[in-house]
């Protein structure tokens, strides 16, 4: 099993020019470059969410808390001498409490807040593309706010 986050950015603390809230993204030199959500494997005793809290804090440095559930996804990669193996995460919605943006330089070279829909150009993998298509619909321009989705259009 293998648990992460959809982090956001709170809009209340974004510049009044901004039209979306901003999502946290990770880049992985080690997996040939990739742009993906922070996440990672549950190790022995844990649950999804303390999986999930630790993965993004390990990758970004960012102590985060849940709001809740919001997705699974499920694929198959390649494992050694040839075979596949299925694999499923659990992503949680996520807002920063504490923290500073910091990587390790090893496995998480660079992490960076994306408005919505760069981020959903970013993104390497389909799974990731689809948590976040699920939480914003077809909508990059809708808004988290604190526990509630608005959207900036007032004609909504």
């Amino acid at each position: 099993m293998a648990a992460g986050g959809l982090v956001l950015q709170s809009a209340g603390e974004l510049a009044p020019t901004m039209k979306a809230d901003r999502v946290l993204v990770i880049h992985r030199s080690r997996y040939g470059g990739d742009w993906s959500l922070p996440k990672g494997k549950s190790r022995a005793g844990e649950t999804l969410e303390e999986t999930a809290l630790r993965e993004v804090l390990e990758e970004t440095g960012l102590g985060c808390r849940i709001v809740r559930p919001i997705s699974e996804i499920r694929y198959e990669y390649k494992a050694g001498r040839g075979g596949t193996k299925s694999k499923s995460v659990y992503y949680f919605l996520m807002e920063v409490v504490t923290g500073t943006i910091q990587t390790d330089g090893d496995e998480v070279d660079h992490v960076e807040w994306l408005d919505a829909g760069r981020a959903m150009e970013t993104l390497t993998y389909e799974g990731d593309k689809r948590v976040l298509g699920e939480f914003f619909g077809a909508d990059p321009e809708r808004r988290w706010n604190g526990g509630k989705t608005t959207h900036n259009n007032a004609h909504d």
